[in-house]
């Protein structure tokens, strides 16, 4: 995802109700361009994320050593098909304190289900090594 993000500024990210974006009790985090995900990190390349809305998401992309002006962004939207949508929820998700929060219950226990599969796999891969 990231790298295609590399151009663009600003972006709003926007869905339907039918996939909606969820938000945590910790909502905005960070993404480098490998798609790891931070609560906060501002070192290199990054995109600071946040859920707006369930149909609206931003992502402001850092781009360090650019030598843009910073006064004036554009602002670009993107219509946010459902494997992207997954994979925001999965990352606020993860950097939740305690809690994931959701207009739809079935979309939030779809992303916990999810994430707890991921976390699980990488549990038992780490466990191998």
């Amino acid at each position: 995802m990231a790298e295609s993000l590399v151009q663009s500024d600003w972006i709003v990210f926007q869905t339907t109700l039918r996939y909606p974006f969820i938000t945590s009790d910790n909502p905005g985090f960070c993404m480098d361009e490998n798609d790891r995900v931070y609560n906060l990190n501002f070192n290199e390349w990054m995109g600071f994320a946040f859920p707006l809305t369930p149909e609206y998401f931003l992502l402001i992309v850092n781009q360090t050593g650019s030598q843009k002006n910073n006064d004036n962004k554009l602002i670009h939207y993107r219509r946010a098909e459902q494997e992207l949508v997954s994979i925001l929820n999965r990352a606020s998700f993860s950097v939740s304190y305690k809690r994931g929060l959701s207009n739809d219950k079935n979309t939030l226990l779809q992303v916990w289900q999810e994430t707890e599969a991921i976390r699980t796999a990488s549990n038992n891969d780490s466990n191998k090594n």
